[in-house]
């Protein structure tokens, strides 16, 4: 590993495993700015409050994500999750007018959408204006929303809030929801299934692929959880949670980062959080 101080670039041999890295670095990086009261195109975040959650086994089916207490961590105190693990050249990526790669956010995976309807245009609405203000995107210009065919740590945040924060809330005060008690219940089987199944083997393997089941019928299962939810329903406030991937570009196939691009990165996550707190 050496530093390209000409190209402004790190530079190594064989994989290295980016991804995991680089998301890694740059939360360390937004934490230390805020520690620092550090301003962002003239911005400074002010009055913020910021989680952060580190996730092992992402590569192998999200096994950390799966097993993180994200209902004590997160269940009332978390409004937007921006999670920092997706190529800009990922599957189904967007494409600029010169067919270039374009920065965008994953907002859908498995079907299961990421953004809360009562809060979901807030956060990408944040995002916008956190990359107009570094000229990182034209006015008028929208940030592209995708689905992706892949699996992520953000599908385990979404389904797991809503299966389990959301619903045994709205299952206390409503018990005679048969039909959402039935597909949470649903849910509970094939996630201890799941995380039984785990222990059994190594933590590089996957239990199975993520279009089979039981994975794939769990994601369905929370998709069930969701339209249940949202159907002619109005959540508390306190039940309100989005996220999104926001990507940015990288690849082991170039064999070096690009400094730039990880310290835009950062810098947008800076800018969102403190038009957030603003806001707020």
């Amino acid at each position: 590993l050496r530093l390209d101080r000409e190209a402004n670039a790190l530079r190594h041999e064989g994989r290295v495993g980016q991804d995991c890295k680089l998301g890694v670095v740059m939360a360390l990086a937004v934490l230390e700015s805020l520690r620092l009261g550090k301003t962002v195109a003239g911005l400074k975040p002010t009055g913020w409050t910021v989680h952060v959650l580190f996730t092992i086994g992402e590569e192998s089916g999200q096994k950390g994500a799966i097993r993180a207490p994200l209902p004590r961590l997160c269940g009332s105190r978390v409004r937007h999750a921006l999670v920092l693990d997706r190529m800009t050249r990922g599957a189904r990526a967007p494409k600029g007018p010169k067919n270039e790669p374009t920065r965008h956010v994953v907002s859908t995976y498995k079907k299961v959408p990421l953004l809360d309807a009562a809060c979901g245009e807030e956060l990408v609405s944040r995002l916008e204006d956190s990359m107009r203000l570094l000229q990182l995107l034209p006015a008028g210009a929208r940030l592209p929303c995708i689905e992706s065919p892949n699996c992520a740590d953000a599908l385990e945040l979404r389904g797991r809030w809503d299966a389990e924060v959301v619903a045994p809330q709205i299952l206390q005060e409503c018990p005679q929801d048969a039909a959402l008690a039935q597909v949470v219940s649903e849910y509970d089987s094939i996630t201890a299934k799941i995380r039984k199944l785990m222990d059994t083997i190594p933590a590089e393997d996957r239990v199975c692929s993520m279009n089979k089941a039981p994975r794939y019928t769990r994601y369905e299962a929370m998709l069930k959880v969701h339209e249940l939810l949202n159907k002619g329903r109005r959540l508390d406030q306190r039940y309100w949670f989005s996220c999104v991937n926001l990507s940015y570009d990288y690849s082991e196939d170039f064999k070096c980062v690009e400094l730039q691009e990880i310290e835009e990165t950062i810098a947008i996550v800076l800018g969102f959080i403190a038009l957030y707190s603003s806001q707020a």
